[in-house]
C-alpha cells in the first residue's frame, strides 16, 4: 500500500527550528535549553542539639544551609553532592564521638572544603574515635580543618594519601594512639597546633615546602618528625617531652624560634642523607636532653646553626659525625656532660665561631684522629672548661685564628687559663704568645684573645690588578708601546669565610701611572663590571658620566680617577672591573 505525507500545518515551524518533524515542539525547546547548571559550594551545619526538624535547633542558622546532629552525617551529605569546590561545614560547640568510624573528608568529594568549628575556639568542639581509627582523614586537596580539638583516635588528622595544600590552624589534637598529625601531602600549612601525649610523633611532615608556625607538643616518641621535604618554613616550636624534640632527615629550608626541654633523647638531631639543599636553624634553646643538645650527621651540604642556647645536654652539647659544610655560630653552651662540642668522627670544611662553651664535664671542644676531621676553623670563640679544647688531628691542621684574632681561653675554676694569665703589652687584646692547642696535632693559636670577645666575622678581601695589550701599530703579539690599547683588570674577592663585605668601591688614580716617557688616554665607554649585585651578576657596560649607574670617571688633568661601585661581596664572591686606556 502506497502512504502519502500529511502536508505541515500552516503553524507548524518545526523545520525552521532544524529539529525532527516527530519531536514535539515543546520538547525540542525544553532540550535546547536544560545545559548543566554551575555547581555552588554548600554549607553544612552539625549540632548535638540539633533536633531534626528545626534549624532553630542548631547554634547558627545560614540561609540555604543544611543541618545535621553529627558530623559523619554531614560528611556524608556533601559527599552526594556533585564534585565541586568550596563546601564548608561549620561544627557547633559540642562533644561529637565516631566511635568506629573516622570522619573521611575526602568523601565530601569537594576540594578546597572548610571544616571548622563556630566559635573559634579550639576546646569548644571535641571530636573522638576509638584507639584504632583516626578521627580525620585529611585526604582531600586545599583543605581547611579549623578551631576544633580531636581526641583518643590512632591518628588525630591523618593525611598521609599525599593530597596537597592541606591547612591546619588552632586545633588541640590529644591521646593520639599514633601521631597527632601525619602529612605526606606537599604545600601545608600549620598554624597554631597544640598535640597532648601523642603515642607517638607529635607532628610528622614526609613532605616539600610544607609551613609550621606556632605548635607546642608533648609525645612518646619524636615531637616534630621532618623528613625528605625541600623548602620547609618552620618556626616557633615548643616541645616538652618527646624522644628526640626535632628530628629531621633529608631535608632543606629553615627552622626557628624553637624552645625543647624534656627530650630523652636529642634536642635537634638533623640527619643530613638525601638532603639536596641548605638548612639554617636560627634561634634555639635546649635544656635537659637526654643525650646530646644537637646531634649532626650525614651532612653533605650547608647546614647552618646560631644563636642556640643549650644548657646541661646529658652526654655533648653539639655532636657531629660525617658532616661537612657545618657553621656552628653566636651560641652558648653550658653544662654539657661530656663536651660541649664534639668532632668524633669525619668533620671538616666547617666553621665554629662566636660561640661561648663552659663547665663541660669533659672538653670544651673534642676533634677525634680519625684522619678525616681537618680544615675546620674555630675562632672567636670564648672556652671556660677544665680542658678548652683536645685536637688529635694530626695532618691536615685545623685553623684556630684569622688574621683579626683566635678565641679565649679561661679555667673552670676561674682564675688560671692561658687567657686569663697571659701578657698583652700592647692592649690589644691579642695575647703576645701563641697557644699551643692540647692533643695530638700540636696546633697553634697563634692570635689568642686576651678578653672574652666572641665575634662571627670573619671579611677577608684580596686585591688585583692586571694590564693586557690587546693591539699595537706593529702588529703581531701586542706590546705595550705606545699607540697600544691596553685593557686593566681589577678584582676584589671576598676569601673570607663569615660576613659580607659592604659597600666596597674601587677608585684607580689613572694619572699615577703616567711615566716620564708616556701617558694614558682614557678610552670612552669602556667600563665593564661584573658583580653579584650589578646586572644581577651578568658582565655589565656602564657609562663614564657621572650618573646613576656604579662606575663614573672624572677626566680632569692631573687628577683623572675612575670610580666604580662593587656593591656587596658575600665569602667566596667577586667583583671584576675592566677599562681600556690608549698609550701615547
Amino acid at each position: 500500500m502506497t502512504r502519502t505525507r500529511k502536508p505541515p500545518r500552516p503553524n507548524d515551524h518545526r523545520k525552521t527550528l532544524g529539529v525532527p518533524t516527530w519531536i514535539p515542539v515543546t520538547k525540542a525547546l525544553v532540550l535546547a535549553l536544560a545545559v548543566p547548571r554551575p555547581l555552588h559550594a554548600a554549607t553544612y551545619i552539625v549540632d548535638d542539639n540539633y533536633d531534626g526538624f528545626s534549624p532553630a535547633t542548631a547554634c547558627e542558622q545560614t540561609g540555604g544551609a543544611s543541618y545535621f546532629a553529627d558530623p559523619l552525617a554531614a560528611v556524608a551529605a556533601a559527599g552526594g553532592t556533585p564534585p565541586g569546590s568550596g563546601h564548608n561545614i561549620r561544627i557547633c560547640p559540642g562533644a561529637y564521638a565516631l566511635g568506629d568510624n573516622t570522619l573521611n573528608l575526602d568523601q565530601a568529594n569537594h576540594t578546597n572544603l572548610v571544616f571548622e568549628g563556630t566559635s573559634g575556639v579550639a576546646a569548644d568542639v571535641v571530636i573522638s574515635a576509638g584507639d584504632d581509627n583516626d578521627v580525620v582523614d585529611a585526604g582531600v586537596a586545599g583543605l581547611t580543618i579549623q578551631h576544633l580539638s580531636t581526641s583518643d583516635g590512632g591518628r588525630g588528622v591523618d593525611s598521609t594519601n599525599s593530597a596537597t595544600g592541606l591547612t591546619l590552624n588552632n586545633l588541640v589534637i590529644s591521646n593520639a594512639d599514633k601521631s597527632g598529625v601525619e602529612i605526606n601531602g606537599d604545600t601545608s600549612t600549620l598554624t597554631n597546633i597544640s598535640i597532648v601525649n601523642a603515642n607517638k610523633e607529635g607532628i610528622k611532615i614526609k613532605a616539600s615546602n610544607a609551613t609550621v608556625n606556632g605548635a607546642n607538643i608533648s609525645s612518646g616518641k619524636d615531637g616534630l618528625k621532618l623528613e625528605n621535604g625541600s623548602g620547609l618554613a618552620i618556626s616557633n616550636i615548643v616541645v616538652t617531652a618527646a624522644k628526640a624534640c626535632v628530628s629531621t632527615k633529608g631535608i632543606d629550608g629553615q627552622i626557628s624560634n624553637l624552645t625543647l626541654s624534656g627530650c630523652n633523647n636529642e634536642g635537634l638531631k638533623i640527619d643530613g642523607k638525601n638532603a639536596t639543599g641548605s638548612l639554617i636553624v636560627d634561634t634555639a634553646t635546649i635544656t635537659n636532653a637526654g643525650k646530646d643538645g644537637v646531634s649532626l650527621k650525614n651532612l653533605t651540604t650547608t647546614v647552618s646553626l646560631s644563636n642556640l642556647q643549650i644548657v646541661n645536654a646529658g652526654r655533648d652539647g653539639v655532636r657531629l659525625k660525617d658532616a661537612s659544610s657545618v657553621q656552628l655560630l653566636s651560641s652558648t653552651i653550658t653544662g654539657s656532660a661530656s663536651e660541649g662540642i664534639a668532632l668524633r668522627d669525619s668533620v671538616s670544611g666547617s666553621t665554629f665561631a662566636g660561640n661561648t662553651i663552659s663547665f663541660s664535664g669533659s672538653r670544651g671542644l673534642l676533634i677525634r684522629d680519625d684522619g678525616l676531621s681537618n680544615n675546620n676553623l674555630i675562632f672567636g670563640n670564648c672556652f671556660q672548661n677544665v680542658l678548652n679544647v683536645q685536637d688529635d688531628e694530626i695532618t691536615p691542621s685545623n685553623t684556630y685564628n684569622i688574621v683579626t684574632g683566635g678565641n679565649y681561653y679561661a679555667s673552670d675554676p676561674p682564675g688560671t687559663g692561658f687567657s686569663e694569665t697571659c701578657i698583652d703589652a700592647d692592649m690589644d687584646n691579642i695575647c703576645d704568645t701563641a697557644y699551643t692547642i692540647p692533643g695530638l696535632g700540636g696546633w697553634v693559636d697563634n692570635l689568642p684573645l686576651k678578653t672574652c670577645t666572641p665575634t662571627t666575622t670573619d671579611v677577608r678581601l684580596n686585591f688585583t690588578k692586571t694590564m693586557q695589550a690587546l693591539t699595537d701599530p706593529v702588529g703581531g703579539i701586542p706590546k705595550s708601546i705606545p699607540g697600544a690599547d691596553i685593557r686593566y683588570t681589577v678584582t676584589i674577592a671576598h676569601v673570607g669565610t663569615l660576613g659580607d663585605a659592604d659597600a666596597l668601591s674601587i677608585t684607580d688614580d689613572l694619572d699615577g701611572n703616567i711615566t716620564t716617557l708616556s701617558y694614558l688616554q682614557w678610552t670612552a665607554g669602556s667600563i665593564e663590571i661584573t658583580a653579584p649585585d650589578v646586572g644581577g651578576g651578568a658582565p655589565t657596560t656602564l657609562t663614564d658620566a657621572i650618573d646613576a649607574d656604579e662606575g663614573e670617571f672624572t677626566d680632569t688633568p692631573g687628577a683623572r680617577t675612575l670610580t666604580v661601585d662593587c656593591g656587596s661581596l658575600s665569602p667566596g664572591e667577586t667583583c671584576t672591573v675592566t677599562y681600556n686606556l690608549v698609550i701615547q
